[in-house]
């Protein structure tokens, strides 16, 4: 199996013309921003709920899980962004000061103009196909405005939940086995399944989460072909990652490509 491992960062573009798919329960394994082009993006978690629109950017943090509803206004949707790789982190200064603001949030474009500028060139860098070195600075300097936005995308999380979503979101296609992991992170088989006991989870389900969700990424902004996406998401029969896809979205993967 092909393995493909999250680069320093991913374009999102995200154009959509149907008004009647709602993702329920979408983990974001990586922080992104979000620029809203056309209609509504809709987010809603527990009592809350949050609406982007056009001239607004949209920050979600890794471990964001909120239902996703993108709305349509004079008949499409259309939004564009960056997710930003964990990688990036080791390139930054030491010490950095870490921020507060680690929460979803919405950000006017007229406030924060040189962060959407910032936002614009690092789309530019991947558009062009500019060589690593150069998206990697641009994307740095996306996160150094970030930064003057008071948010760190790359704030350490004590959840284990969260931990484990950053590691294994790296290599989503990697086959991953619980003492693996648990080496990795420096505790036995039995006290990391007890963690994940404790948070409502268990290893295969966190891990089909984390697959599930990286294939949602891929048919929202990639045009890969949909047995690349399966391979890419851990799957190497398109068949079985189809109906674990259906399980989990309600909808076929080819079915959501078609509506796009």
């Amino acid at each position: 199996m092909a393995e493909a491992r999250v680069a320093h960062g991913l374009p999102l573009r995200v154009r959509q013309t149907e008004t009647d798919l709602l993702f329920a329960d979408v983990e974001w394994g990586s922080p992104a921003l979000v620029r809203v082009l056309q209609g509504q993006k809709q987010l809603r978690r527990a009592d809350e709920s949050l609406a982007a629109r056009p001239g607004e950017l949209l920050y979600l943090p890794a471990g964001t899980r909120v239902d996703v509803r993108n709305v349509p206004a004079q008949g499409a949707y259309e939004a564009e962004g960056v997710i930003l790789s964990f990688d990036l982190a080791r390139y930054l200064p030491p010490g950095a000061e870490a921020r507060e603001r680690q929460q979803v949030c919405k950000l006017r474009v007229a406030e924060h103009e040189e962060l959407d500028a910032a936002l614009s060139r690092c789309l530019e860098a991947f558009e062009r196909g500019l060589p690593a070195a150069v998206q990697r600075s641009r994307l740095l300097e996306l996160v150094a405005w970030l930064g003057e936005a008071g948010i760190d995308p790359f704030v350490a999380a004590s959840d284990l939940r969260v931990r484990l979503k950053r590691m294994l979101g790296e290599r989503p296609a990697h086959p991953w086995r619980l003492p693996e992991v648990a080496r990795q992170l420096g505790m036995s088989d039995d006290t990391l399944q007890r963690h994940l006991r404790r948070e409502g989870t268990g290893f295969q389900q966190l891990l089909l989460e984390i697959r599930m969700d990286h294939a949602l990424m891929l048919l929202w902004t990639t045009e890969r072909p949909l047995a690349v996406v399966a391979e890419q998401s851990g799957y190497d029969s398109p068949s079985r990652f189809a109906e674990r896809f259906r399980d989990r979205f309600g909808v076929l993967p080819s079915e959501l490509r078609r509506r796009r």
